[in-house]
This record gives structure tokens, sequence and C-alpha cells, in this order.
């Protein structure tokens, strides 16, 4: 029979799972909205050069990093989720209310 204690573990630990998936793209989008402010001011050409640079070093850093996690999309790996804000934001101006 199961113990209450070990079905609280289990619990526990499923619930550290769902969060730490949740969190990763969250945490990824929250640093990517500071870089969006700084790149904002861009022109757009040089906004869309600039996206284009990170999105395919994103390319090659996921990949390098998929090599040493041994894992396809691994979780820790958030530098993707900042590229593809930086394109979502894409021609959006940022409204600042004082």
């Amino acid at each position: 029979m199961f113990s209450e204690r070990k079905i609280h573990q289990g619990r526990c630990h499923r619930f550290r799972q769902r969060l730490r998936t949740l969190c990763s793209g969250n945490g990824g989008t929250v640093v990517a909205i500071p870089i969006y402010l700084i790149f904002s001011p861009l022109s757009w050409p040089l906004y869309l050069l600039s996206a284009l640079a990170l999105t395919f070093l994103a390319i090659y850093v996921s990949q390098e990093a998929e090599k040493d996690f041994r894992k396809k999309d691994a979780s820790q790996i958030v530098i993707d989720e900042i590229a593809g804000f930086l394109w979502t934001m894409f021609l959006v101006t940022p409204l600042f209310c004082m």
C-alpha cells in the first residue's frame, strides 16, 4: 500500500515538473522584454536585421545546447523564446503611460 507521505511526494514532484515546464517559456519572455525595449527605437530595417541575426544565433546555440542536454527542445533552452518574441513584436511600437 502507498503511504500518505509517498502520495504527497508524488503530487509535489508532478507539481514541480509542471511548474518547471510552464516557467521555462515565461522566463524566456521575461528576458526578451528588455531586449525588445532596447531594439524598439531602431528603424524597422535595422530591427529586422537584428532580429534575423539573433534568430540565426538562437538556432546555432540551441543546436549546440541540445547536444549537451541530449534532449530535443530541452526546457532549459530559452533563446528561441527570445527570438520568437522579437519576431512577434516586429513593427509594434511600445506605449508608455506616464
